[in-house]
Parts: C-alpha cells; sequence; structure tokens
C-alpha cells in the first residue's frame, strides 16, 4: 500500500482528507434528507466544506502529488470531480486547463519564500506547516502578503 501513494509521509494526511470529503458529503446528503429545518442548514454547509476539502484534493490530484502513478491520481481526481459536480466541469478539463495556466503565466513572484521560511522562527515554520496540513493556504497568502519583498533588500518589507 505504501507504494501506491507517492509521499509516504502524506499517507494518513491524504487518507483523512479523503475519508472527510466523502463521508461529509454523504452525511450531509443524509442531514438534508432527513428534512428538519436544523439538519438541511447543517447538512448544507457539512456538503460546503467536503466539497471544499474535496476540491483541494482534486488540485493534488492535478499535480500528481497523492499517488505515485499519474492514472490512479486521475482516477481519484474524476471521481472528485464527479462528487463536486463534473456534469459542469469534468476533471480532464480542469486537469488541462489548471496545468497549462501553470505553463503560460509562469506564476513568478518577487521573492524566494523558501528562504523567508527558513529565516523565521521555527514556531512560524511550525504554524505554516500546521495550516497547510489543515489545508488553509498560509504559504500563499504569505507570498501575496510579501510579493514586494526581496530576500537580500528586507528593508521594502512591512
Amino acid at each position: 500500500m505504501i507504494d501506491l501513494f507517492r509521499y509516504r509521509d502524506g499517507i494518513v494526511l491524504h487518507l483523512a482528507a479523503l475519508g472527510y470529503a466523502v463521508l461529509g458529503w454523504f452525511c450531509g446528503i443524509t442531514l438534508i434528507v432527513a428534512a428538519s429545518p436544523i439538519g438541511v442548514i447543517c447538512g448544507i454547509l457539512l456538503i460546503a466544506h467536503a466539497l471544499t476539502i474535496s476540491a483541494y484534493l482534486i488540485h493534488e490530484c492535478e499535480h500528481g502529488t497523492i499517488f505515485a502513478r499519474a492514472r490512479d491520481n486521475d482516477r481519484l481526481g474524476a471521481a472528485l470531480a464527479w462528487m463536486s459536480g463534473a456534469c459542469v466541469a469534468p476533471y480532464a478539463g480542469l486537469k488541462e486547463k489548471h496545468l497549462r495556466h501553470h505553463a503560460d503565466r509562469l506564476d513568478v513572484v518577487s521573492f524566494d519564500y523558501r528562504a523567508v521560511l527558513h529565516a523565521a522562527p521555527s514556531w512560524f515554520r511550525t504554524a505554516e506547516l500546521a495550516l497547510e496540513y489543515a489545508y488553509i493556504p498560509a504559504v500563499e497568502y504569505l507570498m501575496r502578503g510579501l510579493r514586494h519583498c526581496q530576500v537580500d533588500d528586507t528593508s521594502r518589507c512591512p
């Protein structure tokens, strides 16, 4: 089973996120069908959050970072896309457009965020890592917040 996954240290976290996305989706539907007003509200919120996690997992599948083989990433991505409404945007189209976005735009920032994180206190690096594992794009926020900074010129940083 370990050979199935691309990164050994991500197995538990990916399985937990996948389990939450699928179970949250099913439980949310069950709560909505139960027809009590509170159940409907809780079901809608649960489905919304489960599908948000599902969208993050689709992104990981598009980049091939969950499983070792591209075919396995594509299968999971297609299943999650179906769960999220693939009739509107099938997985193959999402993947093609997303990877083209990276190829065409290059998404270049003006500083090396790895150097910034390396120079930061350990509590900050730990917090960034914890937020990223919780699927909160903390490094993205850091890059956007410090996009005008350069590592060799910290006088320009806030």
